[in-house]
């Protein structure tokens, strides 16, 4: 422990050893950028509710057949994969329909594959699957391909769920599951939702490819088997904004704290 010989009072009270502007306005600029950064417990929620096929056959709006919540942990990113099985009188899937997997954007550090294998290992340094639905792997690739002819120019990940006729025995994610929930461990919720992906003649920008079998729709056709987040103009001229970080309310109390502290130091020099 070092020992601080105490200051005259003269001096402790000097205008010169006062909170100056430069620090004020340092405090001031590191609240007004608080927002730019995610912190636990900020979400997003991207919903699948365009068919991600020529634009000439959009004519929207279109139900949400899923949605992906993303939610930020102490751990990283925990995904929510929510079908709308039943919802009437449209989104809803055939009684044989299936989840076969979904493709998102990632720009964050590279990230190593992992094939979970029940129930005695379900995650690696990567990825951890949480509950619901089980998944067959979780891939992370560099590559600018997506499913669908989308492509990216950062990194992306893809959850491939057991499939009907690869994985006959397998729990396939079908209405008998209501969601399915894994973890990106290590990743914070921008590296996610600051990167998209484009198609040439498909809706874009998007963040997400949802691939599913036997799907139908009433009253639409055609009846495509990939769906894509709602980040591209539906029709309605309203762009899916998927993320708007509240900053820390804890930060935020502290800099207020302070800032008040140093305003009444000044007062009193």
């Amino acid at each position: 422990m070092r020992y601080t010989e105490p200051q005259p009072a003269s001096i402790a009270r000097s205008p010169r050893h006062a909170p100056g502007p430069a620090l004020l306005l340092a405090a001031a600029s590191l609240g007004v950028s608080a927002p730019a950064a995610a912190v636990p417990g900020d979400s997003a929620t991207w919903d699948f509710n365009l068919p991600a096929t020529a634009l000439e056959s959009q004519e929207p709006p279109y139900p949400t057949v899923a949605s992906l919540m993303l939610f930020e942990t102490t751990d990283g990113v925990q995904f929510t994969l929510s079908p709308t099985w039943t919802e009437a009188p449209t989104g809803r899937f055939a009684s044989s329909s299936q989840i076969e997997r979904v493709d998102y954007v990632y720009g964050g550090s590279p990230l190593t594959d992992f094939t979970p294998s029940y129930p005695s290992l379900t995650s690696n340094a990567s990825f951890r699957w949480d509950g619901g639905a089980p998944v067959r792997s979780f891939g992370f690739s560099s590559s600018a391909s997506m499913d669908a002819g989308y492509a990216t120019n950062v990194g992306q990940v893809t959850i491939d769920f057991f499939h009907r006729n690869g994985d006959p025995d397998a729990d396939r994610f079908d209405s008998s599951f209501g969601n399915s929930v894994w973890t990106v461990l290590g990743a914070t919720l921008t590296d996610f939702t600051g990167p998209s992906a484009s198609a040439n003649a498909k809706p874009s920008p998007t963040h997400g490819v949802l691939s599913v079998t036997g799907y139908s729709l009433d009253g639409l056709t055609p009846t495509p088997s990939n769906w894509v987040t709602g980040a591209a103009d539906d029709g309605d001229g309203d762009d899916d904004v998927p993320f708007n970080p509240v900053p820390a309310p804890g930060l935020l109390s502290l800099l207020g704290i302070g800032l008040l502290a140093a305003g009444t130091r000044v007062r009193r020099s």
